[in-house]
């Protein structure tokens, strides 16, 4: 039975490690064509990893002239700095805001303008 993966170019953001792999690893299974990004570098057969700064606004313009189109975009990337909290850093919660919010939306939005463009 077919899976509707086949073929399709999907984006896994934070595909080093937990939920990004798995996911990474299972579209990859299912047929797509998978490029995984993360700030570390990865290896998972099958899947074209980019080490980027997902900060970088520029970042996922690069990754996405590198796959040429995208149909589908899974934007895990995150990350965290518990503590309590009195004691968070301001550069810390500048950090989590970066990743987990900003960068997530710029990558959705790229992604997006791309994805509308074909129509998808």
């Amino acid at each position: 039975m077919k899976s509707g993966f086949e073929q399709m170019k999907v984006l896994v953001t934070g595909a080093a490690g937990g939920i990004g792999s798995a996911t990474a690893r299972l579209l990859q299974q299912e047929g797509a064509r998978v490029w995984g990004a993360d700030r570390a570098g990865f290896s998972i057969d099958g899947v074209k990893a980019i080490a980027a700064d997902l900060t970088r606004r520029e970042a996922i313009e690069e990754i996405l002239e590198q796959m040429g189109e995208v149909d589908v975009a899974v934007l895990n990337a995150g990350i965290s700095r518990p503590g309590d909290l009195g004691e968070v850093k301001p550069e810390d919660w500048e950090a989590v805001i970066g990743i987990n919010l900003s960068a997530v939306f710029f990558q959705l939005q790229a992604a997006a303008r791309r994805m509308k463009a074909k129509g998808s």
